[in-house]
């Protein structure tokens, strides 16, 4: 496909460099941050991140983001160069440059670009963070169908909300054994998995 070839031009064409590039796409309060780890010109790692009720500024989201991904980083995984989708507070910017740095043990810039490969990048990591959003929309609309269906085929005055499964076995033909699943909203809740 032709997206991803140029996608892969603009990354080869990175001068073989660490980075990560940071691209954020908001729809009302969620916001969708999708991150590239670049390394020797090759992406190595694809993430997105997802805030749901995200009420405060993309800017203090992306610091918060940036303090929590390389707070606890190894030096090894602080790489010379972030892109990012915005800009910063010059002050804001400057401190977390000198902790990365600090870290690393070599200079670190934090870079919004304005135009060019560089550009590029970011807008790649923006479109992957808007198509996750666009993805998870379209996995919450298919739960609810599946619910309201599920609704009319028991008919239950409402939409089942939280429904528990349980599977009890014998082991070895005499100990019984019982695991449990629970989803909320149609959505898997695996710290209720018993």
């Amino acid at each position: 496909d032709v997206e991803r070839t140029m996608e892969r031009q603009v990354v080869s064409d990175s001068d073989g460099q660490d980075l990560d590039v940071l691209g954020l796409h908001r729809e009302g309060n969620v916001v969708a941050l999708g991150i590239l780890n670049v390394r020797g010109g090759n992406v190595l790692g694809k993430d997105v991140l997802i805030f749901k009720d995200a009420e405060f500024p993309d800017d203090e989201l992306l610091l918060q983001v940036l303090d929590a991904r390389y707070g606890s980083a190894a030096e090894e995984d602080i790489p010379k160069l972030v892109l990012l989708p915005l800009e910063l507070p010059e002050d804001e910017r400057t401190a977390r440059e000198d902790l990365l740095a600090e870290k690393r043990g070599t200079k670190v810039e934090l870079l919004t670009p304005q135009r060019g490969d560089k550009r590029a990048l970011v807008e790649i990591a923006t479109r992957n963070a808007q198509a996750a959003l666009e993805d998870r929309g379209a996995l919450d609309a298919r739960r609810k169908d599946a619910l309201n269906r599920l609704q009319q085929r028991l008919r239950l005055s409402r939409r089942p909300a939280v429904m528990e499964c349980f599977d009890i076995s014998l082991f070895q033909g005499a100990q019984p054994v019982a695991s449990q699943v629970t989803f909320v909203d149609g959505a898997p809740d695996k710290q209720r998995y018993r």
